[in-house]
Formats: C-alpha cells, sequence, structure tokens
C-alpha cells in the first residue's frame, strides 16, 4: 500500500515538474524568447508554486499550502504573459491584478481542500478582489483623481463597507445558529417520544 502511495506521489510530482519545464522551453524555442532576468523570475516563481501544489496533493488538508501554490503559479504565468508584452500595459500598471489572483486562490485553495464554500472563504476573497479591481481602477487611468486624493476625500467609504461585512458575517452566524438550533429540537423531540 506504502509503495503505491509513493508512485501515485512521484507520478503527480513529474507531471507538475513537466508542465512547469515545457512552459519554460515553450517560452524559449517556440516564442523565440530570449532568456533574460525577465523571463527568468516568472518561470522560477511558477516553478515554486509548483513544488508548492505538489506538497500540498501530499499533504491533503493544508490550505495554506494549496493558496501559495495556486498563487505563484498563477502569479507566474500572468508575469510571463506580460513579459511576452500581450498587453499595451506593464507590469507597473497591472500589478492590481497579482491582488486578485491572491483572493481567487485563496477561494480556490479552500473549495479544493474542503470541497465547499463558507463565510471565511468567500469573504476575504471577495474582499481581495474587490480590492485589487479598484486598484486597477487607478493604475489604468479609469479613475482619474489621484489614489491619495481619493483616499483622503472617501474614507468614510471603507467604514461603510466594512459594516456591511461585518453584517453579512452577522447573517452568516445567525443561520448557522438557528440550523444547529432546529436539529437539536429534532433530536429532542425524537428523545422524548420514547
Amino acid at each position: 500500500m506504502y509503495a503505491g502511495k509513493k508512485s501515485q506521489e512521484i507520478i503527480l510530482g513529474s507531471g507538475i515538474f513537466l508542465i512547469t519545464i515545457g512552459i519554460a522551453l515553450i517560452c524559449l524555442f517556440v516564442l523565440d524568447i530570449q532568456p533574460n532576468m525577465l523571463i527568468t523570475i516568472p518561470c522560477a516563481v511558477m516553478l515554486l508554486g509548483a513544488v508548492f501544489l505538489f506538497l500540498a496533493y501530499i499533504r491533503k488538508k493544508v490550505v495554506w499550502l494549496f493558496f501559495l501554490g495556486f498563487f505563484l503559479a498563477s502569479g507566474g504565468v500572468f508575469s510571463l504573459i506580460i513579459c511576452f508584452g500581450s498587453f499595451n500595459y506593464s507590469m507597473t500598471h497591472l500589478w492590481p491584478v497579482l491582488v486578485i489572483l491572491c483572493g481567487l486562490s485563496y477561494c480556490g485553495a479552500y473549495f479544493h481542500v474542503f470541497h465547499r464554500f463558507s463565510i471565511p472563504s468567500v469573504v476575504p476573497s471577495l474582499v481581495l478582489i474587490g480590492f485589487g479591481g479598484f486598484l486597477l481602477c487607478f493604475s489604468l487611468g479609469i479613475i482619474q483623481i489621484p489614489f491619495r486624493k481619493f483616499i483622503s476625500r472617501f474614507w468614510p467609504l471603507f467604514l461603510v463597507l466594512l459594516g456591511i461585512v461585518f453584517i453579512i458575517i452577522y447573517a452568516y452566524m445567525q443561520h448557522t445558529d438557528m440550523s444547529g438550533k432546529s436539529e437539536n429540537e429534532v433530536i429532542a423531540d425524537g428523545n422524548g417520544d420514547d
């Protein structure tokens, strides 16, 4: 039984490693990109993400390993796409996408481990995705005023958003308390009939 599990881990590790090396070699040979630090760093980040994903699949219920694996792998791929010059913007304009990827990675890691979404996974993920989208609007010039001026003028908006988050958490806690009470009442009623 142990040898079977070990061989599965070797196959998984080999697959993740081959995918990562294959993407790097496609950059070098097919796309004819000359190796330099701008290409080497995203490939190294992607490889590190692959290592964390491998470790996460070996240790099944570790959310932070899946999160680091998903985030580093997707961040490395995104950085490679930026290095190809596929967009009219550079990383100095598109860095908030990494914040969005962070939110997506956390939600995906939590779902991958627990096979469900819950408030502890969705709220931080939505906050990161929303914050990344907000920063992206400034970075791409969609919102024309400088970020500092916006913050100094509209900082109470963040209090409103934080209050909404707290109300959502309260509603979720009330919902879970009510469902727990109804199950206990059914059990108590069932015991009284004996």
